[in-house]
Protein backbone atom coordinates (compact mmCIF):
# COMPACT_ATOMS: atom_id res chain seq x y z
CA UNK A 1 0.00 0.00 0.00
CA UNK A 2 1.46 3.18 -0.48
CA UNK A 3 1.50 6.42 1.67
CA UNK A 4 -0.22 9.54 0.36
CA UNK A 5 -0.25 12.72 2.11
CA UNK A 6 -3.77 13.97 1.22
CA UNK A 7 -3.57 17.69 0.87
CA UNK A 8 -7.19 20.21 0.88
CA UNK A 9 -6.13 23.46 -0.36
CA UNK A 10 -8.19 26.11 1.45
CA UNK A 11 -8.07 29.57 -1.12
CA UNK A 12 -7.70 28.71 -4.87
CA UNK A 13 -5.53 31.49 -5.98
CA UNK A 14 -1.87 32.74 -6.95
CA UNK A 15 0.08 30.83 -3.89
CA UNK A 16 -2.13 27.69 -4.48
CA UNK A 17 -1.52 27.30 -7.81
CA UNK A 18 2.17 27.94 -7.04
CA UNK A 19 2.17 24.90 -5.00
CA UNK A 20 0.01 22.73 -7.08
CA UNK A 21 2.43 23.15 -10.12
CA UNK A 22 5.46 22.61 -8.19
CA UNK A 23 4.39 19.22 -6.50
CA UNK A 24 3.32 17.97 -10.59
CA UNK A 25 6.83 19.78 -12.14
CA UNK A 26 8.82 17.78 -9.81
CA UNK A 27 7.32 14.63 -8.97
CA UNK A 28 9.93 12.82 -9.81
CA UNK A 29 12.24 14.45 -8.73
CA UNK A 30 15.27 12.07 -7.57
CA UNK A 31 16.34 12.93 -3.91
CA UNK A 32 19.17 13.66 -4.69
CA UNK A 33 18.46 16.28 -7.26
CA UNK A 34 18.46 20.15 -6.82
CA UNK A 35 15.56 21.39 -6.79
CA UNK A 36 15.59 25.75 -7.05
CA UNK A 37 13.27 26.52 -4.58
CA UNK A 38 12.70 23.68 -2.61
CA UNK A 39 14.99 22.21 0.08
CA UNK A 40 14.05 18.91 0.11
CA UNK A 41 12.46 16.41 -2.43
CA UNK A 42 11.32 14.12 0.74
CA UNK A 43 10.41 15.55 4.12
CA UNK A 44 9.79 12.91 6.73
CA UNK A 45 9.95 9.81 4.78
CA UNK A 46 7.35 11.38 1.93
CA UNK A 47 8.78 12.14 -1.55
CA UNK A 48 7.20 15.35 -3.46
CA UNK A 49 5.24 12.21 -5.48
CA UNK A 50 3.54 11.47 -1.96
CA UNK A 51 1.65 14.29 -2.03
CA UNK A 52 -2.29 14.19 -3.37
CA UNK A 53 -4.60 17.05 -3.76
CA UNK A 54 -8.39 15.63 -2.90
CA UNK A 55 -10.23 18.71 -2.46
CA UNK A 56 -10.38 22.71 -3.11
CA UNK A 57 -11.87 25.35 -1.54
CA UNK A 58 -12.29 29.04 -2.76
CA UNK A 59 -12.69 31.98 0.05
CA UNK A 60 -14.36 35.27 0.82
CA UNK A 61 -12.01 37.80 1.96
CA UNK A 62 -14.42 38.63 4.41
CA UNK A 63 -13.85 35.25 5.76
CA UNK A 64 -10.94 35.34 8.86
CA UNK A 65 -9.55 32.64 11.08
CA UNK A 66 -8.90 29.75 8.60
CA UNK A 67 -5.89 28.69 11.02
CA UNK A 68 -8.36 28.51 13.81
CA UNK A 69 -10.77 25.98 11.68
CA UNK A 70 -7.84 23.92 10.49
CA UNK A 71 -6.64 23.23 14.32
CA UNK A 72 -10.21 22.75 14.64
CA UNK A 73 -10.78 20.18 12.32
CA UNK A 74 -7.40 18.16 13.71
CA UNK A 75 -5.50 18.95 10.52
CA UNK A 76 -1.63 19.73 9.79
CA UNK A 77 -1.11 22.42 8.07
CA UNK A 78 1.08 23.39 5.12
CA UNK A 79 1.28 27.26 4.85
CA UNK A 80 0.72 28.44 1.38
CA UNK A 81 -0.44 32.05 2.37
CA UNK A 82 1.72 35.45 2.43
CA UNK A 83 1.57 35.56 6.09
CA UNK A 84 3.62 34.02 8.38
CA UNK A 85 2.24 31.27 10.57
CA UNK A 86 5.14 28.40 10.78
CA UNK A 87 7.55 30.71 12.04
CA UNK A 88 5.78 32.93 14.97
CA UNK A 89 5.92 30.81 18.03
CA UNK A 90 2.04 31.13 19.22
CA UNK A 91 0.92 29.33 16.26
CA UNK A 92 3.98 26.80 16.80
CA UNK A 93 2.74 26.43 20.66
CA UNK A 94 -0.95 26.08 19.78
CA UNK A 95 0.03 23.41 16.39
CA UNK A 96 2.19 21.78 19.01
CA UNK A 97 -0.99 21.54 22.05
CA UNK A 98 -2.98 20.04 19.31
CA UNK A 99 -0.05 17.69 17.82
CA UNK A 100 -0.45 18.70 14.66
CA UNK A 101 2.42 19.88 12.14
CA UNK A 102 3.05 23.30 10.80
CA UNK A 103 5.33 24.26 7.95
CA UNK A 104 5.54 26.65 5.57
CA UNK A 105 5.92 30.38 5.40
CA UNK A 106 8.19 30.86 1.88
CA UNK A 107 6.00 30.12 -1.16
CA UNK A 108 5.41 33.75 -1.55
CA UNK A 109 9.35 33.74 -1.97
CA UNK A 110 10.52 31.22 -3.79
CA UNK A 111 13.66 30.50 -2.25
CA UNK A 112 13.23 28.08 -0.06
CA UNK A 113 13.41 29.39 3.45
CA UNK A 114 10.86 27.06 4.89
CA UNK A 115 10.45 26.36 8.70
CA UNK A 116 9.97 22.73 9.82
CA UNK A 117 8.21 21.71 13.33
CA UNK A 118 9.19 18.66 14.67
CA UNK A 119 6.41 17.31 16.95
CA UNK A 120 7.73 13.75 18.97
Amino acid sequence: MSKKVRVAIIGVGNCASSLVQGVEYYKHADPGDFVPGLMHVTLGGYHISDIEFSAAFDIDREKVGYVEHILASGCGMVNCMPVFIARERYWQQRFEQHGLPVIGDDIKSQVGATVRRDLQ
